[in-house]
């Protein structure tokens, strides 16, 4: 019984640490690339729309806006103190 708990306990912290580890990957970059083909994958590494494009172009790749994108528009704001 103590071992399946344990189990289920670090099959959680793993799991939480994945979702985390996904969140923080954005690297706070406007414009990301979505790479096709047999292994996809996105990277958010461009400063605009145009270097992302230029980086797409022959390949089986599209542009977007990055939607994890942190700014001082869409920072959450702090509370005052009471």
């Amino acid at each position: 019984m103590r071992r399946v708990f344990f189990l289920t306990l670090a099959a959680a912290a793993v799991a939480s640490s994945g979702a985390q580890a996904q969140l923080t990957r954005s690297d706070n970059y406007p414009f990301c690339l979505l790479n096709y083909g047999p292994v996809s994958f996105t990277e958010c590494r461009y400063t605009s729309f145009a270097q992302c494009q230029a980086s797409a172009s022959g390949r089986g790749a599209a542009c977007f806006a990055n939607p994890f994108l942190v700014t001082r528009e869409t920072a959450p704001r702090r509370r005052p103190r009471r």
